[in-house]
């Protein structure tokens, strides 16, 4: 299993309008790709210029399968992000492989 790990870091103003297109659009997408699970968190850290942050495990079965999305629909939705709000709205993302027990 494979995770798309993506980070929004958020301006307070825009932060409920983004949560909403990310459990619209973002999530929906994913799992229209062969996502087999979510968790939408929020992180807890202070940021110093008063952005909030909210971290995005999608799971994927396959390495394959999450870099497709990822380089694809997931980097289109992004972009998408970043038209609309500028600098208020930043991502990055990283792609995990689940590791337990060994």
């Amino acid at each position: 299993m494979v995770i798309v790990n993506t980070t929004f870091c958020l301006h307070p103003e825009i932060k409920d309008d983004v949560l909403k297109w990310i459990k619209s659009s973002y999530i929906p997408s994913a799992d229209k790709s062969g996502a087999v699970s979510d968790m939408l968190t929020r992180v807890l850290v202070d940021n110093p210029d008063g952005t909030l942050s909210y971290a995005l495990h999608i799971t994927f079965p396959t390495l394959e399968q999450a870099q497709k999305w990822n380089s694809g629909v997931g980097d289109s939705l992004r972009r998408i992000l970043a038209q609309r709000y500028g600098e208020r709205a930043l991502t990055f993302h990283t792609i995990l492989e689940i590791m337990n027990n060994e």
